[in-house]
């Protein structure tokens, strides 16, 4: 009597160890999170050169709060301004097809020309792109 109750703790002590081994080799299978998708068309303003519009043109929906801009100037005195693109907008997701603007001149106190904009999340570099007149 004292045997089969041994032998079921056995058994049972067996199914539980291999439970949890198989369930952490599973666990490490699971791919990692992807950087997003996200095309962006970066523009300048035809009748204000010192606004850039970023339009959101397809891809994945993303929060506000995960993506910051890097804003430099390539001219003699490279200035760079990082701005979180939640103090430009007041949407919680920036979605397809909608459009920031951003004033160049109150970020970095010079003319958008030879300016790179850089958009990036907290996972990746989304995208990067100079303006030039």
């Amino acid at each position: 009597m004292a045997s089969e109750m041994v032998g079921e703790i056995l058994k049972l002590s067996i199914a539980v160890t291999l439970v949890a081994v198989f369930s952490i080799s599973v666990y490490s299978l699971l791919p990692d999170e992807r950087i997003p998708y996200m095309e962006i068309e970066l523009s300048s303003d035809i009748n204000n050169s010192s606004i850039i519009h970023l339009t959101h043109v397809g891809g994945d929906s993303l929060r506000v709060s995960e993506i910051s801009l890097e804003i430099t100037n390539s001219s003699n005195i490279s200035q760079t301004n990082y701005t979180k693109l939640s103090t430009l907008t007041s949407q919680p997701y920036w979605r397809f097809p909608e459009t920031v603007d951003i004033n160049i001149t109150k970020l970095l106190n010079t003319n958008p020309e030879g300016v790179t904009v850089t958009v990036i999340h907290t996972r990746g570099i989304l995208a990067e792109g100079v303006i030039s007149t």
